[in-house]
């Protein structure tokens, strides 16, 4: 690709002017009709010209590639990071579920053995005396 590039600017300055040029319009030309009409014309008188556009061309083939390739990692890597919080937070929750379930069947179960104690005969200061704090 170097070489090109070389043999380009060491033919005058109206190949450096050309270069820029392509550089600048070729990703542009690709999808403007008229810019790329321009650019065919240009091709056509200059080998070496036509030879680096076909490198720029290439170069940009790659960058949008990349730039897919980028995209659907990000996407994995998001889509991977919704379904760890999403799993973190269903475990909170069901943590907390669990708790208040717990601590709803315990307090039943409190109240069922006090009333079994009262039930029995046992005074309410003696059940105090006996399991309070």
């Amino acid at each position: 690709m170097g070489s090109i590039f070389w043999l380009l600017e060491s033919q005058s300055a109206l190949a450096d002017i050309i270069i820029n040029f392509l550089y600048d319009t070729i990703p542009k030309g690709l999808t403007d009709k008229n810019m790329r009409q321009k650019i065919n014309k240009i091709l056509e008188q200059e080998e070496g010209i036509a030879m680096a556009s076909e490198v720029l061309i290439h170069i940009s083939k790659d960058e949008i590639e990349q730039a897919r390739l980028e995209s659907e990692l990000k996407y994995e890597l998001d889509t991977q990071s919704n379904l760890v919080y999403a799993k973190r937070e269903g475990i909170k929750e069901g943590m907390r579920k669990g708790i208040n379930d717990g601590m709803q069947k315990g307090e039943k179960k409190g109240q069922m053995e006090i009333i079994d104690l009262l039930k029995s005969g046992k005074s309410p200061e003696e059940i105090i005396r006996e399991y309070g704090n």
